[in-house]
């Protein structure tokens, strides 16, 4: 064999090894070669909750002003130059500066939108419960979960589960978003977190020895009620802020309470209801997964880490 067909030899076979390489390297990219993109501090850190925050604020006044109904929202997406609704209800035409997707099922505020639309005051928004759920690509997902008609399931891992319920919780808590939620800890789920909640806004953390209990409000903690936990906070022109089917109540129970109690029920009676832990016909199934994602079941929301935030 000559020299020159060695050398074509060689170089063929380094050719197949790249492009064995290549293929392996487009499979494991999400996106079919798509390289992911990032999210940065203004995604990952506590900003994006005053981003979200604002948003949902411009989006009350803009609805106010064109005198129609809150829109149908069961899950927010905050990119660093815009946050998306994702809609329940077709709703093609949005109020401005919102923007319609053209097909109904999303509406998105730009930066620019969110700088310079109006906003209702800083303490009230129709979303106490909403909530991140983790990442995407260049995106924080996050979940209305007072939109659930039934019980949410978070399955997975008791450590996994544990870890994300406490992010939740204490983001509700003390992030700007849910500052009217309430939060009842249902039997022994109380035990396991009510220490590390007790610094954050005591006035809306309750316990409660029962399902039933719970959906009435648990009892109180030994701080007062505020000004801040009253059930609707009112516009400037008197309209609620708060539409009275959107609940800003969760309880949060465990699997083999929830079964015993529920008798089946499916539908939240006075608030949301997050179960920890497996159960059948939860209207929402949420799973953590092996790699640190989050399966979202019949919600379809991508999530690819329920880590890496602020």
């Amino acid at each position: 064999m000559t020299a020159p067909v060695i050398a074509a030899v060689v170089i063929a076979v380094l050719l197949l090894i790249a492009i064995v390489l290549l293929v392996i390297e487009l499979r494991r990219t999400p996106g079919g070669g798509r390289a992911r993109a990032s999210a940065g501090p203004a995604v990952t850190g506590a900003v994006a909750l005053d981003e979200v925050d604002r948003a949902l604020r411009v989006l009350v006044t803009a609805c106010d002003r064109a005198g129609r109904d809150f829109p149908d929202v069961y899950a927010v997406e905050c990119a660093a130059d815009r946050v998306t609704l994702r809609l329940a209800a077709y709703e093609p035409e949005a109020p401005p500066p919102w923007e319609g997707d053209g097909d109904g099922t999303a509406w998105t505020l730009p930066r620019a939108g969110r700088q310079t639309g109006g906003q209702i005051p800083a303490d009230s928004h129709p979303y106490p419960l909403v909530v991140s759920l983790g990442l995407h690509e260049d995106r924080r997902v996050l979940v209305n979960l007072a939109r659930a008609a039934g019980p949410v399931s978070l399955a997975g891992p008791a450590p996994q589960v544990g870890r994300l319920t406490l992010r939740l919780l204490t983001e509700l808590l003390t992030g700007p978003v849910g500052r009217d939620a309430e939060i009842t800890l249902t039997g022994d789920v109380a035990a396991g977190f009510r220490a590390h909640l007790a610094g954050a806004r005591p006035e809306r953390l309750r316990l409660a020895a029962t399902l039933a209990e719970a959906q009435r409000g648990g009892r109180e903690q030994p701080a007062a009620r505020t000004g801040a936990t009253q059930i609707f906070q009112l516009l400037d022109d008197g309209r609620a802020a708060a539409e009275p089917d959107q609940p800003r109540r969760l309880a949060v129970i465990g699997a083999d309470q929830f079964r015993a109690e529920s008798s089946g029920q499916t539908a939240p009676a006075g608030g949301a209801v997050l179960v920890l832990g497996e159960v059948d016909h939860a209207a929402w199934r949420l799973e953590v997964r092996a790699d640190g994602g989050l399966d979202t079941g019949a919600l379809g929301l991508p999530v690819d880490s329920t880590g890496g935030l602020r």
